[in-house]
């Protein structure tokens, strides 16, 4: 027997308000910490190429989502010398597919628009620099295509863990490694009018460049 969160309309606001809370601390938080913050600590911001793993998990079962390669962006900004806080979006397309009694078949594709948002600890090293995170990840799935595109599948908010690690190259360019683990779910309306709920736990491996600002 499977246990699970329950995810509602209510949960998916509330969870909503979080998120634009922490986004606004986000953007007052250097500024108010000021007094405390060194003047060589800077803003960065990263490119990176991102895979995901695929998802056979699902209500009833059956439903398979396929893993994506896409680009994300993010804005890291510093709290202390050992703290941050890190603002990440991406753009994923998913296929999805249903495992039918013959034979497998495609229910069509669906874009996600990943938000996450994660306040990261940096223990202080000199030559390479490694870190630890946690937050808030809020998904939208929005264009669709195939049997998918009648659908309306309902956005997800749920946690997310990152960890990483940033390899100065020069004063102002850093490489970056970065996984991150995550949980997502959707619900749509199925073939027979019954409720799916597809539950999508990927974890994300990137590699990019950071840029400070």
């Amino acid at each position: 027997m499977k246990t699970r969160l329950p995810f509602s309309s209510a949960s998916s606001t509330a969870w909503t308000f979080s998120l634009l809370a922490l986004i606004l601390l986000l953007a007052g938080a250097p500024d108010l910490a000021a007094q405390n913050t060194e003047p060589a600590l800077s803003s960065s911001f990263f490119t990176r190429l991102s895979i995901t793993g695929l998802s056979h998990s699902s209500e009833p079962e059956g439903y398979k989502v396929y893993s994506s390669i896409h680009l994300e962006v993010s804005l890291r900004r510093p709290i202390t010398s050992a703290l941050a806080m890190e603002l990440n979006l991406a753009h994923e397309s998913r296929e999805v597919d249903w495992m039918g009694p013959e034979q497998e078949e495609s229910l069509g594709s669906v874009e996600l628009l990943p938000v996450h948002l994660l306040l990261q600890y940096h223990p202080p090293l000199r030559k390479w620099h490694p870190y630890v995170g946690a937050g808030l990840n809020y998904t939208l799935f929005w264009e669709k295509s195939g049997e998918l595109n009648s659908k309306k599948l309902s956005p997800s908010a749920g946690p997310i863990l990152q960890l990483g690690v940033d390899w100065p190259l020069t004063y102002h360019m850093l490489l970056n490694l970065d996984i991150k683990f995550m949980r997502m779910q959707t619900d749509f309306e199925g073939r027979q009018k019954d409720q799916i709920e597809l539950f999508i736990h990927p974890s994300a491996m990137g590699i990019g460049l950071g840029f400070k600002l």
